[in-house]
């Protein structure tokens, strides 16, 4: 057994939380620490798979972990060691070598979007291609790569609570990492924007996205009513001060996506059905709406804490006030709620309008964009498959929205159908804020298509088993 088996394994989950929370630590004051965590992690659980020539769970114990690695290695400038795509680089390897060895079909929707993508790469321009392709185009292989190794792949529950405790391991790590680098409160000074100090000084976006998954993670068993630690009660401490974190970042992107996929899932497919109950068990119709509502009243009393820790300014961030709107020279607007996002939004379409068919080119929006003196990266990932893509993107994004539906259409039990959704809108909703400057949307895109087999069925079910029922 790999030692990331293991601590997948481990009930031992207090020494697991304090060894993470060690490394995170250590992470800020010494930068080869995540390095030499993640090469041992990663590096004897891969020796294993390529010894064994087969996928086991070690794989998608390395893939679930990733997204949190990739922040750790930038928080705690551990390039070269960790390259700042260390995500990328990884995932796309992770994801190629099970595919090599997966057993049972590939999704031909993943297929399609990489096809699709293709014609763009021929566009590009300038002296900054490989950089080109890593930061705009490597991400949405990444989905489809994902798309077609998590399709069908089915675990049992034990499976299932295994895969999302080794992904809030490391987000353990980060929180440890902004609590000790963030200054003491009483130095903090909050203005209407996302506050890096309380990021650890690095790039709050990302670091709100990260504990949105935090978030969403915990909620989603908070609300089937339990835990991923052992403890109920401190799953939702755990939880609480992730939330915490969140909000004083005063990035939004991460606490409205965990909220927002948390609420639709549940409204839509919280409550289990009777074909739910007999396959996975009793459960109390009334007690899972109860646990909803506790978690919003927790949400906030944390929010109007918060609140009144910053002087209202959490308040007005939320409502999308910015210090021109409150001096009454802007006007408050979607681009200003929304931080200029819209007017990147609009550039992508108008070059999209002037390049209809294969788009500028993979990372040539922001070239052209500059000489309009927005020489920013697209935020919005759909916008920029408009505008670099041409046609094709067009086409990806109609796919990237509405295969969804078929994906949740297609889940038998309810509860497969909220975690589908709960992943989904995260995936969407950050890929809107964020675009691909995280594996994220690949990740959580991927997750969506798995499927958790009822109780009766975990004896012969196996992680690696894939589920013949479902159709593309």
């Amino acid at each position: 057994m790999t030692l990331i088996q293991r601590i997948a394994h481990s009930e031992k989950y207090f020494v697991w939380i304090g060894i993470y929370a060690a490394l995170g630590l250590l992470s800020t004051e010494f930068s080869l620490a995540p390095v030499v965590a993640f090469y041992v992690l990663y590096g004897t659980a891969f020796l294993d798979i390529l010894y064994k020539r087969s996928v086991n769970e070690s794989l998608d114990f390395m893939i679930a972990q990733l997204i949190s690695w990739e922040v750790i290695g930038r928080m705690s400038n551990s390039s070269p060691w960790l390259p700042w795509e260390t995500g990328k680089y990884a995932l796309f390897i992770l994801l190629v070598f099970g595919l090599t060895f997966k057993r049972g079909k590939s999704s031909v929707i993943g297929s399609l979007i990489i096809l699709l993508s293709i014609p763009s790469i021929f566009l590009i321009e300038g002296d900054r291609i490989f950089k080109d392709l890593i930061f705009n185009y490597l991400g949405i292989v990444l989905v489809g790569l994902s798309i077609m190794y998590f399709y069908q792949r089915q675990y049992t529950y034990q499976d299932f609570k295994r895969i999302c405790r080794v992904m809030m391991y490391p987000i353990i790590s980060i929180l440890a990492f902004i609590t000790i680098k963030t200054p003491e409160f009483e130095q903090l000074q909050f203005e209407l924007g996302a506050n890096f100090r309380t990021t650890g000084g690095f790039g709050s976006n990302q670091v709100s996205t990260i504990l949105g998954l935090g978030m969403l993670i915990l909620g989603m068993f908070q609300v089937k009513r339990d835990n991923l630690f052992g403890n109920r009660g401190i799953d939702l401490i755990l939880l609480a001060y992730i939330a915490f974190r969140a909000l004083i970042s005063l990035s939004r992107g991460g606490v409205f996506g965990a909220f927002g996929a948390l609420g639709l899932a549940f409204l839509f497919f919280g409550i289990s059905n009777k074909l739910d109950t007999l396959a996975y068990g009793k459960e109390v119709r009334n007690q899972k709406v109860i646990s909803l509502f506790k978690l919003g009243m927790i949400g906030i009393g944390l929010f109007i804490v918060v609140n009144v820790f910053t002087d209202n300014i959490l308040y007005l961030r939320y409502t999308g006030e910015t210090e021109g709107t409150l001096a009454g020279v802007k006007e408050k607007d979607v681009n200003t709620i929304t931080t200029g996002r819209l007017d990147v939004l609009i550039s992508d379409i108008q070059i999209w309008s002037d390049n209809l068919v294969f788009g500028a080119g993979v990372g040539n929006s922001k070239k052209i964009r500059g000489e309009e003196n927005l020489a920013v990266n697209a935020h919005v990932e759909f916008s920029r498959l408009l505008s670099e893509h041409g046609i094709f993107g067009a086409l990806i994004n109609v796919i990237l929205l509405t295969y969804p539906f078929i994906i949740v259409n297609h889940k038998r039990f309810r509860y497969n159908k909220f975690i589908a959704t709960s992943f989904l809108i995260l995936a969407l909703f950050t890929s809107l804020h964020s675009a691909m400057r995280t594996i994220a949307t690949p990740m959580l895109y991927g997750l969506a298509l798995i499927f958790v087999v009822p109780n009766e069925e975990e004896e012969q079910n196996s992680v690696l088993k894939p589920v013949e029922k479902e159709e593309t």
